[in-house]
């Protein structure tokens, strides 16, 4: 193989990658390939807690820790 075919194969798996990272939110959204799952539960889970005990959700947002499942 020539330098020629060998950069042109370089060149076509990068560009497929880059085509494949850009269009992978959206195979995200008809696959579920992970994450939105368990973001939908850290949601729901905080709108719990902001509902039942609005001190302890105060509290939770006082220390940046809302993103981290805690329950």
């Amino acid at each position: 193989m020539g330098k020629i075919e060998v950069g042109t194969g370089v060149v076509m798996i990068a560009v497929g990658l880059v085509i494949f990272f850009n269009l992978l939110p959206y195979f995200n959204q008809f696959f579920n390939l992970g994450g939105t799952e368990v973001r939908h539960n850290v949601d729901r889970q905080v709108t719990e807690l902001r509902e039942s005990n609005p001190r302890h959700y105060i509290a939770l947002l006082a220390s940046g820790m809302e993103d981290i499942p805690f329950m």
